[in-house]
């Protein structure tokens, strides 16, 4: 008999013990006390479980699977048919480093997938085991899921404007339809060089936080009501949020607003089993950057000086970025939540 996923309860009067409603929705939002039939009050007992419960030689055993720990406790039957107890306490020691990065089963959608950081990023959730949707404007997106599935893994592509709300709900719901959104990465956004501010107009002020900044709010949202059992949101970020820099003003602003928006949604999704992070990358080499950077060599640049301008003096990959990402999705950033991963070789240190 499958039973889950259950909110795990601790018995008020007794904290030697837990207790579990079967067959019941689990959401962890804080509640009012709770008060079994046999009048023992209850109080939430943080913890995101998924219970599976076998009958074995007339005792009750459970697995639970934790946001990056396994365990297995002996459930006692009650006097209630929906409630089973719990008499041991869970421990975060024993799953395996494979079984915390596997992604097995879940469903991941990644804008801005096309090609450069969110590419890679769409690669190592699929080399993980995610199912994932490569969501983009731009349609070499196909491209991108078709060689993933070459290479034997799971992944789709869908036009995706991410500053249009009915197209990330139709991503969002693609996701569920196949089996439920767990997943979402904010990675698309605009990187134009601003220029001197006192030339920086409304209009391209508009442009910039309707992508970098009111777009991954809308999905982080659409994403989040769709996450009825948790989840995991990473919102990519910049350097430029955290140091600031000359010429680049309102990409400074829109980034810094994306490190304030995800230590509010890590507040407030929290409690919710939903954990949500950010990546801020350092300068990496991507085609977006290279051209980004390609008018300023008839000043005397070395983009690929300029690129690998860290204390490890190394060109930031895509993959860097990638995997990160991996790690705060996986169940090894499990107590990780409403942080900022500076990922830059040092460059901010």
């Amino acid at each position: 008999m499958r039973v889950g996923p259950v909110p795990i309860l601790k018995v008020a009067n007794d904290p030697g013990t837990t207790t579990s409603w079967a067959g019941t929705a689990y959401s962890q939002q804080r509640v009012q006390p709770a008060t079994l039939p046999n009048g023992i009050p209850l109080a939430l007992h943080v913890g995101l479980a998924e219970v599976a419960v076998l009958a074995d030689a007339g005792e009750l055993e459970a697995r639970v699977r934790f946001l990056g720990g396994r365990c297995r406790h002996r459930f006692l039957p009650t006097s209630h048919p929906r409630v089973l107890v719990v008499s041991t306490s869970p421990s975060w020691t024993d799953a395996s480093v494979a079984d915390l990065v596997d992604l097995s089963g879940r469903r991941a959608v990644v804008t801005g997938a096309a090609m450069g950081i969110g590419a890679a990023v769409a690669t190592r959730l699929a080399q993980a085991g995610a199912d994932v949707i490569i969501a983009d404007i731009d349609a070499r997106g196909e491209d991108t899921a078709a060689s993933l599935r070459a290479a034997g893994l799971s992944a789709s592509y869908q036009r995706c404007d991410i500053t249009n709300t009915d197209d990330l709900v139709a991503v969002a719901e693609r996701a569920v339809a196949a089996g439920g959104l767990d997943i979402w990465v904010n990675n698309a956004g605009i990187y134009p060089t601003t220029g001197p501010v006192k030339s920086v107009t409304d209009e391209f002020l508009d442009r910039m936080f309707d992508v970098n900044i009111r777009a991954q709010f809308s999905a982080a949202r659409e994403a989040a009501n769709r996450m009825p059992k948790g989840g995991s949101i990473v919102n990519l970020a910049s350097i430029a949020g955290i140091r600031g820099g000359a010429g680049i003003s309102a990409y400074t602003a829109s980034k810094g607003a994306v490190i304030a928006m995800t230590r509010a949604l890590g507040n407030e999704l929290g409690p919710m089993g939903i954990r949500v992070n950010a990546i801020a990358p350092g300068i990496i080499d991507t085609p977006g950057v290279r051209a980004q950077m390609e008018p300023l060599k008839a000043t005397g640049l070395d983009i690929d000086a300029a690129i690998a301008a860290n204390p490890l003096r190394t060109a930031g990959h895509p993959d860097h970025i990638a995997r990160a990402c991996l790690f705060l999705v996986s169940g090894l950033a499990a107590f990780v939540n409403g942080v900022t991963l500076v990922v830059d070789g040092g460059a901010t240190a």
